[in-house]
């Protein structure tokens, strides 16, 4: 996928004429710079935030290097389950940006589409034989997209509230950490994700080093028991950091059963969102009433 597109590009893009795209560079609607021989050039992340904030419509995507869609009008979740089942990422690739620059919320498209297709193909190896082999691929698949999509959000400023998670000791899956660190991201959060199998101890380490106002844990297998009940001491060590928790997934209560006072519980994304917001505003408020 490109990183930057020259005026006319981005006019072929938006199905505008190119005068309009150096107008609106010039008024400052649009971010730019120039090359060393004076030629504009557009970030596509300043390219895409335009698009939403203006609730324009894409005419040529192929111009960002992701593919034209064949059928465009087919119900976005059989499309998207459609490329996870063949393993087709440029087409993944494409669904999601095109829905993220039409104004879609990437914590309602995991919540959505993603979420339902996962649900069904993880089904498949009841059913068929290479019902594994269709699941792993579709979630290497599904990483690289989440990986482009990633690479077209504005990069938050260093004030911004800082975000850690990962998934619980012996637990290996990788998309819903992925996934929570994305729609963090998308939300204006910095986020570093520290993935699955991640022990408790570690997440204590990561307070006292990056110093988060908000720590996620996706739990999505069955947790030990001594493994859960080491969650008390760490919810407990965390909370004496400042860091406020959200524990989600599947087998969340597996932990939240040990310990579950002043710990937020999302059940989706928006959710994870939603509670974000909420912590970021409490924490606005202190500091202004500090100043």
């Amino acid at each position: 996928m490109k990183h930057f597109l020259s005026p006319r590009e981005l006019s072929a893009l938006l199905g505008v004429s190119e005068s309009s795209i150096k107008r609106w560079t010039d008024d400052g609607l649009i971010s730019s710079s120039r090359t060393a021989g004076g030629h504009r050039r557009i970030a596509v992340t300043d390219a895409l935030q335009f698009v939403r904030s203006q609730g324009l419509e894409m005419a040529q995507t192929e111009l960002l290097g992701l593919p034209a869609l064949r059928g465009e009008h087919r119900h976005l979740e059989a499309a998207i389950k459609e490329s996870l089942l063949s393993g087709d990422r440029p087409t993944l690739e494409r669904l999601l940006v095109d829905q993220y620059a039409s104004g879609a919320s990437i914590a309602a498209l995991c919540d959505g589409p993603l979420r339902q297709s996962f649900q069904d193909i993880g089904d498949l190896w009841q059913h068929q034989d290479d019902g594994i082999f269709i699941e792993h691929r579709a979630v290497d698949c599904c990483l690289q997209a989440l990986t482009t999509l990633r690479g077209v959000l504005p990069s938050p400023p260093s004030e911004a509230p800082q975000a850690v998670g990962g998934a619980p000791s012996n637990d290996p899956y990788l998309l819903p950490s992925i996934i929570a660190s994305l729609v963090l991201l998308a939300e204006g959060w910095r986020t570093v994700n520290l993935g699955p199998n991640t022990p408790w101890q570690t997440l204590i380490t990561a307070a006292q080093h990056l110093h988060p106002t908000l720590i996620w844990v996706t739990v999505s297998a069955p947790v030990a028991a001594d493994i859960a009940a080491g969650w008390k001491d760490c919810h407990t060590a965390l909370s004496s950091h400042g860091v406020r928790c959200a524990v989600g997934g599947r087998h969340a209560e597996d932990i939240l059963g040990h310990h579950h006072e002043n710990c937020l519980r999302p059940q989706t994304m928006v959710e994870l969102v939603a509670q974000a917001q909420k912590i970021r505003d409490q924490s606005l408020e202190r500091v202004e009433s500090q100043a």
